[in-house]
């Protein structure tokens, strides 16, 4: 606080406060009258008498001297001046640096925090009238109101009544940053107000520097701290569904508290509605499987969201899922080949699926097929597989091992030579593996036993193959 006059000239009157000093030692005190001619009276009355004499009611003289400074004080008129507060007749800049991250969303009480932050800018503006003024939103991207601080307050009240928080982190360090660089050029009296809810896991690491000739307020908006769930991911596998077969959604729920929660998981499918009851352990995740059977080809519209908490923007996700008439699987070679005819049959008793040749242009295959490669632009092959397509290649006795290293994309090995077939009289079985897919759609028997029929020759695959990160050899 700093003590200031608005007439500093009269403060010469503070000298009258002597005025009382002098009047009690100069004064003369009337002397009695006395009908004896007795000498020491007349001694007792010449000390009394005299031009000066030591004050004798000190209370009184005390009192006296104060009252003239107070009267000369008020005459000067003084005031208190907070250290944050501009001077008389300074200019004032003021920047309101608003959270509207996603935890500001979060209610406590009637409205949420970021309501209250916008009612409080709003509330000092009306009572402070800066000469100039801005506001500056932290979010994923900050940005401000004007582009530089302006007098039009009005325009800044209607700015607050219109925004809302939004579903997303806050960038702390650009928001101070925007800021400052306003306030740097700003003349007069500067402050910065902060008003957020200063949530831990964004301000904790976040150290501000701020010069010293700005002055800096901040407001907290939180009480105390809320339980919080939210939906983590929501993904569809396969990316790509097909009409009339199953789609899987895996949603991802979190709990951001130390306390477990029971709450409701829905699943919104472009209308049609799942629930499913999902339990978190504190500070723990869980994942729930939504299981779905697309009518129709098109753009799925899916949303997962839980039941409301206090913080509200993280509680919902949505995703759209491509779904399309059926897959298509490109086969090289001659269309009267046996491994094209094959494909063919399953195709024909299978709806969503479509057999064609490779050469199709225009076109893209989900599968390729290559049923005996020689080896020859594994390059080539390795493009297509990068763009997306799922590469099924049989290769040739005659392939070279170099090729093979060349399409899986690793150096190859010294001993390069081509690959060697097995041959066996009595021949080989495939052994089921009960987790995969391909059995689950054996297992009721309608489409026969592919397990039951044996083969004779195969490709020895070299163990310098074999060992490579992501490489799975498939018999056929």
């Amino acid at each position: 606080m700093s003590l200031l006059f608005q007439s500093p000239v009269l403060l010469g009157l503070l000298a009258l406060a002597g005025l009382p000093v002098l009047v009690h030692l100069l004064s003369r005190a009337r002397p009695p009258v006395y009908r004896f001619s007795n000498l020491d009276f007349m001694r007792r009355v010449l000390r009394k008498t005299a031009r000066v004499r030591r004050p004798r009611d000190w209370m009184l003289l005390a009192l006296r001297t104060l009252a003239l400074l107070a009267l000369a004080a008020a005459f000067s008129s003084p005031f208190l001046v907070s250290r944050s507060a501009a001077l008389p007749g300074e200019k004032s800049t003021v920047v309101i640096l608003i959270d509207r991250s996603a935890s500001m969303a979060a209610r406590d009480g009637v409205g949420t925090r970021f309501d209250a932050a916008c009612n409080e800018a709003a509330a000092y503006l009306e009572k402070a009238k800066p000469d100039a003024a801005n506001i500056v939103w932290i979010d994923a991207e900050p940005d401000s109101a004007y582009p530089e601080p302006g007098p039009n307050l009005s325009f800044l009240a209607d700015s607050l009544k219109q925004a809302k928080p939004r579903p997303e982190a806050g960038s702390l360090a650009a928001g101070f940053d925007l800021a400052l660089r306003q306030l740097a050029a700003a003349p007069g009296h500067r402050e910065l107000i902060v008003l957020s809810d200063f949530q831990s896991t964004a301000w904790r690491d976040f150290t501000p520097s701020l010069p010293v000739n700005i002055t800096i307020t901040t407001r907290r908006f939180s009480i105390n701290a809320a339980p919080n769930t939210a939906v983590g991911h929501l993904i569809a596998q396969p990316a790509q569904a097909v009409a009339g077969q199953e789609l899987t959604l895996l949603v991802q729920t979190l709990n951001f508290s130390p306390e477990p929660i029971r709450t409701r998981l829905t699943l919104d499918a472009d209308g049609s509605r799942q629930t499913q009851d999902i339990e978190l352990t504190p500070w723990g995740a869980s994942e729930a499987a939504f299981v779905l059977r697309p009518a129709k080809a098109g753009a799925l519209p899916v949303s997962a969201t839980l039941e409301g908490d206090a913080f509200t923007g993280d509680d919902s996700r949505h995703a759209v899922v491509a779904v399309r008439d059926s897959l298509r699987i490109a086969v090289d070679g001659p269309p009267d080949a046996a491994e094209h005819r094959l494909l063919g049959k399953v195709a024909s008793a299978l709806q969503w699926l479509e057999v064609s040749g490779a050469a199709v242009e225009g076109r893209t295959a989900d599968f390729r097929f290559v049923p005996t490669w020689d080896g020859n632009s594994p390059e080539s092959l390795r493009q297509v597989a990068l763009q997306g397509t799922a590469l099924l290649v049989r290769p040739a006795p005659a392939c070279p091992l170099a090729a093979i290293h060349a399409l899986i994309g690793q150096s190859p090995v010294a001993a390069g030579g081509p690959l060697a077939l097995d041959a066996s009289p009595a021949g080989w079985q495939v052994a089921p593996s009960e987790n995969h897919r391909v059995h689950r759609l054996f297992r009721s028997g309608d489409f026969g036993n592919p397990y039951a029929g044996s083969f004779r020759e195969r490709l020895k695959l070299p163990l310098s193959l074999t060992e490579f990160d992501g490489v799975r050899p498939v018999a056929f």
